[in-house]
């Protein structure tokens, strides 16, 4: 957060107002989130880049623009809670936590977000935050491919391709959770 001329301040974000490759991301500034019911703010300490945030920056999977306004990116998130809203119960001021944006709608990449409270949770204290920025989408792709299209059960056979990749890593994981047999 910096402060204006006027004394007023204002956040910024990494962001773009145009489609293309890296070379159009800049420092934006960012509307100050508002708490809501069910939401809390967090101050962002650490985000994640994976390739839906690219796509989405190159026009490939097509964001709503509006001329000459900005988009921020990235989709994960680590931080520390600094505002919480009503009828959130689990979360507190000063938690350390981590979670995904929906990136379709406004990105992490800022000094401060609003997120709902269902899109959080508390960082595990044993990895710090520039870890946890790496964990939500890839795990989540990972856990809604096998326990929710594949619906893998103990016994089965699992070939994950790509398994190096971040999706690929949790993938192995969590089908060996599952009592798979992973290749």
């Amino acid at each position: 957060t910096k402060t204006s001329g006027k004394g007023k301040a204002r956040m910024r974000g990494i962001g773009y107002r145009r489609f293309g490759g890296a070379d159009v991301l800049q420092e934006v500034d960012v509307r100050e989130p508002r708490l809501s019911t069910g939401r809390v703010i967090v101050e962002v300490n650490s985000f994640g880049i994976n390739p839906l945030d690219y796509r989405l920056r190159r026009g490939e999977i097509i964001p709503f623009i509006i001329p000459g306004q900005s988009r921020t990116i990235a989709s994960d998130f680590a931080g520390t809670v600094v505002a919480v809203g009503p009828e959130v119960k689990d979360l507190s001021y000063g938690d350390e936590v981590y979670g995904m944006v929906n990136q379709l709608s406004s990105g992490a990449a800022a000094d401060r977000i609003i997120v709902s409270n269902e899109q959080v949770a508390r960082r595990p204290m044993n990895i710090d935050n520039a870890i946890a920025a790496t964990v939500p989408l890839a795990a989540m792709t990972a856990y809604q491919a096998l326990h929710d299209l594949a619906k893998v059960k103990a016994g089965q056979r699992v070939l994950v391709n790509g398994a190096s990749g971040g999706v690929g890593t949790y993938a192995t994981q969590l089908a060996h959770i599952a009592g798979a047999h992973v290749t």
